[in-house]
């Protein structure tokens, strides 16, 4: 990109901050992303990444992720979690039968090394592990560790890993027999057809989030206009519009948006109107969303 040649311009965007949650608006600032997850009926289980302020090469350096067995004496409790949740153990879902002198699916044991670094032939890096007994332990941040008591999985992440990831994930196919048409027990059908535990009917329930992010995200349709569906204008507008249209029999004015993007290029409109609204001072300027 052309904020890596550019120095200026790195300059700019990093000094500009309107508060904005699209992406777009702060592209170098920090961001997270966090989705919960419940595989086969089971517990609950978040994928998240994080885009920091410090570079991996500083993290590194820093140690920020490992992947050694602790030190008993110096750090019992940190030793006691790793050994209970950050040993990855081998058995039929990983290694076929047979295969016990290779690498597991999952790339265990893993490696030794002196050091941290990335390993272009696997998209991933390669942690410090200096003893035989840390290549089966699973990278950890022990702080996190040390607060959620429970397994967890920190890996510094490439770009082309993060991509293969995410394309993993979005292509991901669901089980096709859950989608048999000639299945006759109306019953099994209703039960397979949506793979829901008691975990996830009661964070549904609770109406707790299963996403979380540091930015927003504004979809723009791309369908015919015909075919796209109306946004539904605040209620605050639709009095102004039954106030300004009394004598109106046509009633020109939509209670609707055609679409987002209609929705999108009148924002700053309805901006000036909340602040009217609730007796506050209009701004100068008022602030934009791009």
């Amino acid at each position: 990109m052309a904020k890596d040649k550019w120095p200026q311009l790195r300059e700019i965007l990093e000094s500009t901050d309107n508060h904005d949650t699209l992406p777009t608006n702060r592209p170098l600032h920090e961001h997270y992303f966090e989705r919960d997850e419940f595989q086969n009926r089971g517990t609950i289980h978040t994928h998240s990444f994080a885009y920091t302020e410090k570079k991996t090469p500083k993290l590194i350096y820093l140690n920020l992720i490992r992947a050694d067995v602790p030190d008993p004496q110096t750090e019992p409790e940190l030793h006691r979690l790793v050994t209970t949740f950050q040993i990855h153990h081998c058995d039929h879902r990983c290694r076929a039968q047979g295969h016990n002198n290779e690498q597991c699916s999952k790339g265990f044991p893993q490696p030794l090394s002196q050091i941290t670094y990335y390993s272009p032939n696997t998209l991933h890096y390669i942690y410090r592990r200096t003893k035989k007994e840390n290549r089966m332990v699973i990278p950890y941040h022990p702080e996190t560790l040390l607060i959620w008591r429970g397994h967890i999985n920190f890996q510094y992440i490439t770009t082309t890993g993060f991509a293969k990831y995410i394309t993993k994930y979005v292509t991901k196919p669901e089980t096709s027999e859950l989608f048999d048409i000639n299945e006759s027990n109306e019953y099994r059908r209703h039960i397979m057809a949506r793979r829901l535990g008691a975990m996830e009917l009661i964070v549904l329930l609770l109406q707790h989030p299963l996403t979380r992010c540091s930015v927003s995200v504004h979809y723009l349709p791309s369908a015919p206009s015909e075919l796209r569906l109306r946004s539904v204008k605040p209620i605050h507008l639709l009095n102004i519009r039954d106030d300004n249209n009394d004598n109106d029999p046509y009633n020109s004015d939509p209670p609707y948006w055609d679409d987002s993007i209609n929705k999108y290029f009148d924002r700053s409109d309805y901006e000036i109107i909340w602040f009217v609204i609730n007796d506050l001072p209009v701004p100068a300027e008022p602030v934009k969303k791009k």
